[in-house]
């Protein structure tokens, strides 16, 4: 009888730190990520845990961003020709203009993973940003991520700036990527009235 209590006395706490620990650092969430090449530890996951952040919306985002080629990061002006210099600039607020140097300041490391866990502290959306920037690289719009992430922030639309790029680009109008955003972001603070 007694070895019986002390056996279930132990169980209890392993069972408990088990789950906990299963809730601290979901193992199938790990392993997805090391499927499609996304670098992501257990620290990573607790310490968004850690931070109040779901791991799995951070996780899933950057998996996709990853399985649609996208890698948000300094690496991306690279991409480019040399003539064609990156416009990443905006010109709002002092709270937007604090946003944008946070986010320049994520892309010294260029994982989608902390960029997106950046962005979602900071009041967006990971999910919206994602798809939107797998249908600007499917209408084969340079849209850099910084500027996604702004419009996102400001309460913008980033489908109906990609419509109007692509409207603009059909009709042969040259639009400006920052223009188009001042109008877009416009156009959003006017809805919230």
């Amino acid at each position: 009888m007694e070895i019986a209590m002390l056996v279930f006395a132990l169980l209890i706490p392993v069972i408990f730190l088990l789950i906990l620990f299963g809730w601290l650092m979901p193992i199938s969430l790990i392993v997805s990520a090391a499927a499609a090449k996304v670098a992501v530890t257990p620290l990573d996951i607790i310490g968004m845990r850690l931070r109040s952040v779901n791991p799995h919306t951070i996780v899933k985002a950057a998996i996709r961003l990853k399985q649609a080629g996208i890698e948000p990061g300094p690496d991306q002006s690279e991409q480019k020709p040399k003539e064609q210099p990156q416009q990443e600039t905006y010109d709002g607020d002092d709270e937007e203009m604090l946003e944008l140097i946070r986010l320049e300041a994520a892309d010294k490391n260029p994982q989608p993973l902390h960029r997106l866990e950046a962005h979602y502290l900071a009041g967006g959306n990971p999910e919206k940003l994602v798809n939107s920037l797998i249908e600007a690289k499917k209408r084969k719009i340079d849209l850099p991520f910084t500027i996604a992430c702004s419009v996102d922030l400001r309460g913008g639309n980033i489908m109906r700036l990609l419509a109007a790029l692509e409207e603009a680009r059909k009709r042969n109008v040259e639009l400006d990527l920052n223009k188009a955003v001042q109008i877009e972001i416009s156009i959003a603070e006017k809805e919230r009235k």
